[in-house]
């Protein structure tokens, strides 16, 4: 199992014909890694990465000695699979510019992410989100320039954001998985 310290995962699964599917970006303080059976997903590092890392049978010695490490697991666990599942349910069902928003809004969200104030980092590229919520590159693009176009956001350089009208842009998408 592994604590991030610093930086940013993306954990993926690759399919047979090649592609891959980016299932999760992880920040400072997540947890993963830890499975009983085969792993089916990959981590990669998308920045610099810093890592704490135990072994299974370390983990289920100490899951024995504390319910607080049992209660740890349990609820990353469910909020993984609570995450995976609105991801899941966002991706099928939303325009390119509403999932993009979507997608900010989880980055500013994620307790570990380097947002200040009003800009909002991403530290992965444009190929590494456009996989994540099932777009091409080029759709997703276009998502960008419309909402710059539209007065929603405005970039800062390749890889930061400002929302310009976040309550109106992001309403109706707020995640469950977040406060």
């Amino acid at each position: 199992m592994y604590l991030i310290e610093s930086g940013c995962v993306r954990l993926q699964i690759d399919a047979a014909a090649g592609e891959r599917h980016i299932v999760a970006f992880l920040f400072a303080g997540d947890l993963f890694g830890f499975s009983l059976k085969e792993r089916t997903v990959s981590a990669e590092a998308v920045t610099d990465v810093v890592l704490r890392c135990w072994s299974n049978s370390g983990v289920l010695n100490l899951s024995l000695q504390s319910r607080a490490v049992t209660m740890t697991l349990i609820n990353t666990g469910d909020s993984m699979f609570t995450s995976l599942a609105h991801h899941m349910g966002t991706v099928t069902r939303l325009p390119a510019k509403d999932r993009f928003l979507w997608f900010v809004d989880g980055v500013a969200h994620s307790p570990g992410a380097n947002t200040k104030e009003d800009v909002i980092r991403v530290p992965m590229g444009r190929r590494d989100i456009a996989d994540y919520l099932g777009l091409t590159p080029e759709t997703l693009s276009r998502a960008i320039g419309d909402l710059e176009t539209d007065g929603t956001l405005k970039r800062q350089g390749r890889q930061a954001f400002v929302l310009l009208r976040p309550k109106l842009a992001l309403r109706g998408l707020a995640r469950p998985d977040l406060p």
